[in-house]
């Protein structure tokens, strides 16, 4: 499996991997259109804003478990979700024993 790095400083990974440069967002607009494949982002991060802001997200999909721990940083802060057109399309809840 090919896999991209977002990296403002990492420049030569050691790994099977491929740093997407400073245009992220130009980056993955060419991945996307490279490809008929799914490309599948994991885990939270900052990125996530960048994504939504440029309209590069085809599927959201949302795993979460409702634990307070302190103040930390919001899922979707700083982010103007309202142009976008996010629908919920399925939801599920786990059994809590």
């Amino acid at each position: 499996m090919r896999k991209y790095v977002a990296s403002r400083t990492l420049r030569d990974p050691a790994w099977n991997a491929t740093v997407l440069g400073l245009d992220v967002a130009g980056a993955i607009t060419r991945l996307k259109q490279q490809t008929d494949k799914d490309l599948i982002k994991y885990g939270t991060s900052r990125l996530d804003g960048l994504l939504l802001h440029e309209h590069l997200l085809d599927e959201l999909h949302l795993w979460y478990m409702p634990v307070v721990v302190g103040a930390g940083q919001r899922l979707f802060e700083d982010v103007d979700t309202s142009p976008l057109d996010l629908r919920l399309t399925a939801e599920r809840r786990a059994t809590v024993r």
